[in-house]
């Protein structure tokens, strides 16, 4: 469990939270700006009618803090190692609550998860495209999951783009990693 500070809890909160809100086409959602919410980590509030979640980019610890570049390789079905990019992050999405307690989607039964699904997961590929914006540098998105159910609504999450996406996008999946980890590349086709 993660406790958010009240100016935190304020800003993910507030009209616009971040900076200037989208929501056209999302329904009920909207999507701040990028914001710092530790020294290894980022977010975008998405704003619902009924809840504030966030989608959080954590930078990779090797990259912030004193330890093993051993650390940042990850595990392959075929027993081998997965070297990312030296710029990647680890995605999570997070439900924020009144108390300011950020409650991890696996954390979450899947009776409180938004009903409109279709909106949430679109919400949250705005949220990364609005992420991916400020940092194209930063193109390779890891997950980790802890239940079947998480990784199947990841799945639909990240996993196969609608054409408005891969029309501007293209998304490399990496079915190399083993499970709980999974993953993909992001790199607009304008670069």
């Amino acid at each position: 469990m993660r406790l958010l500070q009240p100016e935190q809890i304020a800003a993910l909160r507030a009209p616009g939270a971040g900076g200037a809100s989208r929501s056209e086409g999302l329904g009920e959602f909207s999507i701040g700006e990028v914001f710092c919410l530790y020294r290894h980590a980022e977010c975008v509030p998405i704003r619902h009618t009924e809840h504030c979640f966030m989608l959080e980019f954590a930078i990779p610890y090797f990259l912030t803090q004193a330890s093993p570049y051993e650390d940042i390789l990850l595990k392959t079905v075929s027993g081998g190692r997965f070297i990312p990019k030296l710029e990647h992050r680890f995605l999570s999405i997070g439900r924020i609550e009144t108390t300011g307690e950020v409650i991890e989607l696996c954390d979450v039964s899947p009776k409180d998860w938004p009903k409109d699904t279709d909106g949430f997961a679109q919400a949250i590929r705005q949220a990364l495209l609005t992420y991916y914006r400020s940092y194209p540098s930063a193109n390779q998105y890891f997950y980790l999951y802890d239940s079947p159910v998480v990784k199947r609504l990841l799945d639909v999450i990240f996993g196969r783009m609608p054409e408005e996406i891969t029309e501007r996008y293209d998304i490399i999946p990496y079915p190399e990693l083993a499970e709980p980890c999974s993953g993909f590349s992001l790199t607009s086709k304008r670069l």
